[in-house]
């Protein structure tokens, strides 16, 4: 017997769909190591980028006083910045060349900090674009529309490269209570 996967994923069209929406452009996704940071502790950003997208310089432009961090071009006009390395690159057949991934530390902050940031890309002839682009939930129920509705694919490369997306995450020392550790927890929705 076959599984059915509703939605976004119920053909393999739309899953090559998804992969390539996934692996285009610049993405951030809220990669980062740890996965809840503590205070005290450094975070690593991880950024990839996709074939289509030229980069040589990548910046992550935060702040930690509550405010929205801007900038331009490895320049901030409001918080700090912090230069990406490139890190590797790989092959990825489906999307028909190479991933590259980057990387960058943030310093470690106190406890009930919140740190909010933007991350940029550019090359010199090319105007800076922002993580996350294109936006993968947007392209991706587009595309299920458009399917379910028997009308052309759309583009791939859905919304605007240079808004950006504001990131944060608030160092704490939260922790899910005991009860939780063996609870069996249901999420139940209704289809129809």
């Amino acid at each position: 017997m076959e599984d059915f996967i509703f939605g976004t994923y119920s053909t393999d069209a739309l899953k090559l769909f998804h992969h390539r929406v996934a692996h285009l452009g610049i993405h951030h996704t809220f990669e980062i190591e740890p996965r809840d940071p503590l205070p005290g502790q450094e975070v690593r950003l991880i950024v990839h980028t996709g074939p289509d997208q030229v980069v040589e310089r990548m910046a992550c432009y935060y702040t930690t006083d509550g405010s929205q961090p801007d900038g331009a071009r490895g320049k901030p006009s409001r918080g700090r910045v912090l230069a990406f390395q490139e890190v590797s690159r790989q092959w990825d057949t489906l999307v028909w060349g190479y991933v590259t991934r980057w990387e960058a530390v943030l310093p470690a902050q106190p406890e009930g900090v919140q740190v909010q940031y933007k991350i940029g890309a550019w090359s010199d002839n090319q105007p800076e674009v922002y993580c996350d682009w294109p936006d993968e939930k947007a392209s991706i129920e587009e595309a299920a529309r458009a399917y379910f509705h028997k009308e052309t694919q759309p583009p791939v490369m859905q919304g605007d490269p240079y808004r950006g997306k504001t990131f944060n995450y608030r160092l704490d020392r939260l922790t899910p209570p005991d009860w939780a550790r063996q609870a069996v927890i249901y999420q139940i929705f209704v289809d129809r």
